[in-house]
């Protein structure tokens, strides 16, 4: 009898995915708006490959620099248009954003309270104030609130009249 062996399976091939050429990466990118990803799946390639190229690329690295600015500009220019049109929530935004260095700032409420759930105020507190009756958890959250906060900062702008 003649008994044929089976055939072994082609190798897969490793190495290099199939080239993509830089034009081809370009146009991705530029489709993609700079995303890595979006612009691997338009070539049939890894994600990793894509951004491995841009990584290695001045050229590539410049032209999705590029691209982001442009967005940017897109969106202010957007936000801006909503802003003229009187939407609150978008003029908070770029009030909080880009406003910050004349004085609009995001001030966050957030309320300590004790065992008893009666609120607990550290900037009203006296400095002779029995700490003992708070827990650890609560001493924690005392010393974190004044920390994030600047409670002391703006205790001390309310009592100098600032």
């Amino acid at each position: 009898m003649n008994k044929k062996k089976p055939k072994k399976p082609k190798p897969r091939p490793r190495g290099r995915p199939p080239s993509v050429t830089v034009k081809q990466l370009i146009k991705a990118l530029k489709l993609s708006g700079g995303n890595a990803s979006d612009a691997a799946e338009q070539l049939g390639v890894h994600s990793e490959t894509v951004r491995n190229r841009i990584r290695n690329s001045i050229k590539l690295r410049k032209l999705v620099d590029e691209i982001r600015e442009s967005t940017i500009d897109l969106a202010e220019s957007k936000m801006v248009t909503l802003i003229k049109n009187g939407d609150g929530p978008m003029i908070r935004f770029y009030l909080y954003t880009i406003g910050k260095n004349r004085g609009y700032i995001r001030r966050s409420q957030e309320q300590l309270v004790g065992k008893n759930g009666e609120p607990v105020d550290p900037v009203g507190s006296s400095p002779d104030r029995d700490m003992t009756a708070f827990t650890e958890a609560e001493l924690r959250k005392i010393i974190e609130t004044v920390e994030s906060s600047n409670v002391v900062t703006e205790a001390k702008k309310i009592t100098s009249g600032e």
